[in-house]
């Protein structure tokens, strides 16, 4: 079941806060996004409840920036209303454990990549509206592709 995306976002910063790692807006934003849709990928329906829109410099996800506390440009508190169920935590965490440490320009690259579904979107000039599930969906299930086939020819050159 989805979950409210500032829910999200806040386990997020719980989870930089444990690794005692700063993050920005645009990182937990991004990091919230990017576990949208490998669970559009892997279970495939959406993680959270908002839809991810088509921003003008990079994705969006309405409510999450305005949650948001900062101090000297780092985040330092999200407004949630629930705890994240455990199943969705580990996905949040497996994300930041993979994703965490990139710092806003790599995760800008990500968005920025010519086959991202926010690239095409903007090529398209469908900003500020919804991305589309099934595009986001199998972009990500392209990118679990080509780490499966790296990870087979590494093994097949060992």
């Amino acid at each position: 079941m989805a979950i409210r995306a500032t829910d999200a976002a806040a386990e997020l910063l719980r989870l930089a806060c444990c690794a005692r790692r700063p993050m920005g807006a645009y990182e937990i934003v991004a990091l919230t996004i990017i576990a949208n849709g490998w669970n559009l990928a892997n279970k495939g329906e959406p993680l959270i409840q908002e839809p991810v829109t088509c921003g003008n410099h990079a994705p969006e996800v309405q409510g999450i920036d305005a949650s948001l506390t900062r101090r000297h440009g780092y985040v330092v508190a999200v407004e949630a209303t629930r705890a994240v169920p455990a199943p969705e935590a580990s996905l949040l965490a497996g994300v930041y454990g993979i994703y965490g440490r990139m710092g806003e320009i790599a995760l800008r690259s990500l968005f920025a990549r010519p086959d991202s579904p926010w690239s095409i979107a903007r090529g398209a000039g469908r900003t500020h509206q919804p991305l589309d599930q099934d595009a986001i969906a199998q972009h990500y299930a392209q990118l679990r592709r080509e780490r499966d086939d790296m990870l087979s020819a590494s093994y097949e050159a060992a």
